[in-house]
């Protein structure tokens, strides 16, 4: 027993001992300017998703978040983050089939065209809407114009080159029956005819689906009863 207690006092001085050793100042060898972090990898989906775009060529997938974010997704170690500086929400998007280049439509009614062909993704053009907000877009394959539905009705269509608006305009009244003063609501969805480019198809939110031919203004109008909510 009596041996136990010493070796108890003995572990108890060394404590002591060492708590009261002076600390030993070490120069440190690795400062903050050697020190550069990366991405090396991201797992998972982005969160606050509102809109999805995809490339079946390259078999991209791009997800647009509500923080002004762009996941780009493809085979693997195909990962792009595209971040907007206005970090307005993202609202809809589409690729430039097998071009390496993406649109996007923010909340702030921007639309930027972006080229990820390089290390580093940047917006290479940019354009605002006035007093109009984006609704819906579309650019057909190979298509030199992108064409933009708003709030209002309205479609214009911006040059895919030069990001330019063009003086074309469909306007709502001139789309619907010219007798009817109801407004049809915002552009919810546009389309071409995968058989005669000239032909848009809009469809709005009240229900009225028309077909538009770009070279004479013709208009081709489908009433339907319950409102068609989506087309192809």
């Amino acid at each position: 027993m009596d041996r136990a207690k010493k070796k108890f006092a003995s572990a108890i001085d060394g404590l002591r001992s060492l708590h009261n050793r002076t600390e030993i100042n070490i120069e440190e060898k690795v400062q903050p300017e050697h020190c550069c972090l990366t991405t090396v990898v991201r797992h998972g989906l982005p969160d606050d998703s509102r809109c999805m775009a995809f490339d079946p060529v390259q078999r991209l997938m791009a997800i647009g978040t509500g923080r002004g974010q762009v996941r780009i997704i493809g085979d693997a170690g195909v990962d792009y983050l595209l971040r907007h500086e206005s970090e307005s929400a993202v609202m809809h998007m589409q690729f430039l089939i097998n071009e390496g280049g993406l649109i996007t439509a923010c909340a702030n009614d921007m639309i930027h065209l972006w080229n990820y062909r390089q290390k580093v993704p940047e917006v290479v053009h940019s354009v605002q809407l006035n007093k109009e907000a984006v609704t819906a877009i579309h650019l057909p394959i190979s298509g030199k114009w992108l064409y933009v539905g708003t709030d209002k009705g309205n479609v214009y269509f911006v040059s895919v080159a030069t990001f330019q608006l063009s003086s074309y305009v469909i306007n709502w009244n001139k789309a619907i029956d010219l007798s009817c003063r109801i407004h049809p609501g915002p552009v919810r969805q546009l389309s071409v005819s995968p058989q005669d480019p000239t032909k848009i198809l809009i469809a709005y939110d009240k229900g009225v689906l028309v077909q538009w031919n770009l070279a004479n203004k013709e208009v081709d109008r489908f009433p339907l009863d319950p409102p068609v909510k989506s087309v192809w």
